[in-house]
C-alpha cells in the first residue's frame, strides 16, 4: 500500500504537498496538531483499539482541521456476511462514537457518488474545533 500510494502521489510528494508513511494509527510519528487534513479509507474496522486510534488522530490534527473517512457500506455488509470481518466491528456508528469520545466535533456521515457515477461511498467528516487543543 505504501509503495502504491507513493507512486500515485509522486508529483505531490516532489512538491512537498504529500508524504506517505507506514505507521501504527495508535502511535503516529507526528507532532501534536501537525496535520491540516487527514484522509483514510477502508481501515477503521481493522484497528485493534478504536479509542486509542481516534485519540491519536485527534492529537495530530490541527485545531480547525478536518478528518475524512471513506468506505463502501455495501461491501462491508458483504465482507461480514462472508466471514471476512467480525460481526459489528465495521459498523460506522461504532467508529462515530469513537470520534465523538475522542473530542471530534460536527461528526457527520454522508453518502457521496464516486467518479464512476455508480458507486456510492459513505463519507464521515470530523472536525477539530479551533478552540480545542
Amino acid at each position: 500500500m505504501v509503495e502504491e500510494a507513493t507512486n500515485r502521489l509522486s508529483e505531490e510528494i516532489k512538491r512537498g504537498k504529500a508524504e506517505v508513511q507506514f505507521s501504527d494509527v495508535a502511535s503516529l510519528p507526528f507532532q501534536d496538531g501537525s496535520m491540516h487534513r487527514i484522509l483514510h479509507t477502508n481501515c477503521y474496522y481493522f484497528w485493534p483499539d478504536m479509542n486509542a486510534a481516534t485519540k491519536e488522530l485527534y492529537r495530530v490534527l490541527k485545531p480547525g482541521g478536518l478528518m475524512i473517512t471513506t468506505f463502501v457500506y455495501e461491501r462491508l455488509v458483504t465482507a461480514e456476511a462472508r466471514g471476512f470481518l467480525p460481526p459489528g466491528v465495521w459498523k460506522p456508528e461504532r467508529y462515530i462514537d469513537g470520534l465523538n469520545q475522542a473530542g471530534f466535533q460536527n461528526v457527520e456521515r454522508k453518502s457521496e457518488l464516486g467518479r464512476d457515477e455508480k458507486t456510492h461511498f459513505d463519507v464521515i467528516y470530523a472536525y477539530k474545533n479551533n478552540d480545542q487543543i
